[in-house]
């Protein structure tokens, strides 16, 4: 859970983000490299079929499952 704010020109601000602690094996040092990635993303691209966030060291790319 979480908020973010559009700030206009492709500028955006995500977090803080928060998440439960329920253990899953092998998946909580994965669930933590990526709430650390949407929270340093400083600008976005939207399409209808993908989401870049944009970071100042690198891009993520989010598609619908």
């Amino acid at each position: 859970t979480g908020g973010y704010m559009v700030k206009g020109d492709g500028r955006i601000e995500i977090g803080p983000l928060a998440s439960t602690m329920m253990f899953c094996e092998g998946k909580m040092y994965a669930e933590r490299i990526f709430l650390t990635k949407l929270e340093a993303a400083v600008s976005y691209h939207a399409t209808d079929t993908k989401l870049k966030l944009f970071t100042s060291k690198d891009v993520m790319t989010l598609r619908p499952a």
